[in-house]
């Protein structure tokens, strides 16, 4: 496969840096670093990880109040921790403790231009949390290293069938958007609402827009392949690939979107709070860890898990400054790999990723939705703690809310309001609740579908 286009090629070595150059130096030289960091002896890059972590750890203990207070009580200090390199010395934090007292975890002061972003709650709890701009170029440039694994280039033609925006923009920010994506030949369509004439009209925008790669949440790859299926479509211009995210991808799906869109499909697994954390690579043998950027744990009751053996993720982001997050409990489960990838990188790989499934909840004509869109709408909330979707019959649907404080009728109206956009004719209902029941892992499940 041709990793490059003219265009792409233009857009990677000109247009790119030159926009880039507005702002920071900052990405080039991640970028530069990261082309041969995949590649170092695994000793070299745990060694580095070890570096930057000691500079964020003496940050946190200066400017994070949580941090200094745990240094300060412990008798610890960064010296120690990265001396003998065990981040079990390190206190685990959850989201419940980043929720209960937000300014406990952010630097103060917060590093210049440093800006808020919001999680879509996957686990049922919005998140809103800070980024720095140096932390917010690591991510970028860990995106787009990863999604280049699979020809996945900015500047190449590209379809992403992924969240819309719930709320307008300002004009300047739609007309800036608008013109990035332009630059970037990428076009946009809503996974939100797949019906059968949607369905129609994003085929025939991949065959008039010739991409040569979708980006996709897994269960809209999913349903575009069945679509395929069944009434015998194949892309006009033949796909390089699709790259899959947001939702876990089973092997039957697989092996599914391959055969119907005839191309390879690469599976990628991030989060709001961290971008791009592991991404499959052209090997199809596990996703490499964005290990540059962070350093993950996989621990079991007994202590880190052994390859093979299932275990709760803890991620550590090396680089916001903002809002350190160190041995973050994400709430997912993870397996490392064993070995060698064909590839010939040496970051480390998951074998498997498992509880980021979401029910499908369908509307009165059978379409599909995936369970993302509550999480990405409610997010916009702050009144809404946590929450879960139950699909009860074909017409009902019941969202089961635990509010932050009073909740308004307004705010009832308006929830209602967005859910019927894309599932008209629903009997929508909300219920506040005291807490939500919990799955035997300690989990809450945010969409509840139909049986099959």
């Amino acid at each position: 496969m041709s990793k490059h286009t003219f265009y792409s090629f233009l857009w990677a070595n000109y247009l790119e840096p030159g926009y880039e150059s507005l702002k920071t130096q900052e990405a080039r030289r991640i970028k530069r670093q990261l082309e041969r960091s995949q590649y170092l002896p695994r000793q070299a890059l745990l060694d580095w990880q070890w570096g930057e972590l000691a500079a964020l750890l003496e940050h946190a203990q200066a400017r994070v109040p949580f941090y200094r207070r745990f240094f300060s009580q412990s008798g610890l200090s960064p010296q120690q921790v990265v001396e003998k390199r065990d981040l079990s010395l390190l206190p685990v934090v959850t989201r419940d403790m980043l929720m209960s007292n937000p300014a406990d975890f952010a630097s103060d002061p917060l590093p210049p231009k440093s800006f808020k972003k919001a999680t879509g709650g996957s686990t049922g709890e919005p998140l809103r949390f800070w980024v720095c701009p140096r932390s917010n170029q690591w991510r970028m440039a860990m995106t787009r290293r990863g999604y280049g694994w699979a020809g996945a280039i900015n500047g190449k033609r590209a379809v992403f069938v992924w969240s819309r925006d719930i709320y307008a923009k300002t004009p300047l920010h739609q007309a800036k958007e608008k013109l990035h994506r332009r630059l970037l030949r990428a076009r946009y369509f809503s996974n939100f609402e797949l019906s059968q004439d949607r369905l129609a009209e994003l085929t025939r925008l991949i065959d008039e827009f010739r991409p040569r790669y979708l980006v996709c949440y897994t269960t809209s790859a999913d349903t575009l392949a069945r679509y395929a299926q069944k009434t015998g479509w194949r892309p006009r211009s033949p796909l390089e690939a699709v790259v899959v995210g947001a939702e876990k991808l089973f092997e039957p799906q697989r092996e599914l979107i391959e055969k119907a869109l005839g191309c390879p499909v690469h599976e990628s697994y991030g989060s709001r709070e961290f971008m791009l954390i592991a991404m499959e690579c052209e090997s199809h043998q596990g996703l490499h860890v964005s290990a540059e950027n962070l350093m993950l744990e996989i621990t079991g009751p007994d202590g880190p898990c052994p390859p093979g053996q299932s275990g709760e993720l803890l991620i550590t982001d090396l680089h916001n400054y903002a809002q350190p997050f160190i041995r973050y409990r994400n709430g997912d489960l993870a397996t490392w790999l064993e070995g060698d990838c064909p590839c010939g990188r040496q970051l480390p790989r998951l074998a498997s990723i498992d509880g980021r499934a979401l029910d499908l909840i369908r509307g009165l004509d059978g379409r599909p939705l995936t369970g993302v869109f509550f999480p990405h709408m409610l997010k916009e909330f702050p009144v809404v703690k946590h929450f879960q979707v139950v699909q009860t019959a074909p017409d009902s649907l019941t969202i089961r809310v635990v509010p932050d404080g009073d909740f308004p009728p307004a705010t009832e109206a308006a929830i209602v309001e967005q859910v019927l956009k894309v599932l008209p004719g629903l009997q929508v209902r909300i219920v506040l609740v005291e807490e939500l029941e919990k799955t035997a892992t300690g989990k809450i499940r945010v969409t509840i579908g139909l049986p099959a």
